[in-house]
């Protein structure tokens, strides 16, 4: 029997590169959120991410080498999944839900999420 792989869910190298991967690319969404949410709803029009680029460049380069990776990450799920035809455990349906969110969220136009900002912070 292989012990790299769970009949029921992803094999190993799957489930470990998921990890650096995820935490990358949310560190680089949560950070431009910031950006282009409350500082823009705070203070006015912003260079989103020209702070970010200038003062912590080596964390603009890991966030957003993780964020493409994390389209390349889904893309190897999808065709594992459809080659090998199993079933998801349920951590593998937390994991691409979770990749997936953090994805689709920068997708959400600004207006939106800024007109939730007062109902969590005073101006």
């Amino acid at each position: 029997m292989n012990s790299t792989i769970d009949k029921n869910g992803f094999p190993n190298w799957l489930n470990v590169s998921w990890w650096p991967i995820y935490l990358g690319a949310t560190a680089l969404v949560i950070r431009l959120l910031y950006e282009t949410v409350y500082l823009t709803w705070k203070y006015g029009h912003q260079l989103v991410g020209y702070a970010l680029v200038h003062v912590y460049p080596f964390f603009f380069i890991i966030g957003a080498l993780s964020w493409l990776l994390s389209w390349a990450w889904l893309i190897m799920v999808l065709v594992w999944v459809i080659l090998n035809r199993v079933r998801f455990r349920r951590l593998n349906w937390i994991q691409c839900g979770l990749m997936i969110l953090t994805l689709i969220i920068l997708q959400i136009p600004t207006k939106w999420l800024q007109a939730l900002m007062p109902y969590f912070f005073e101006r």
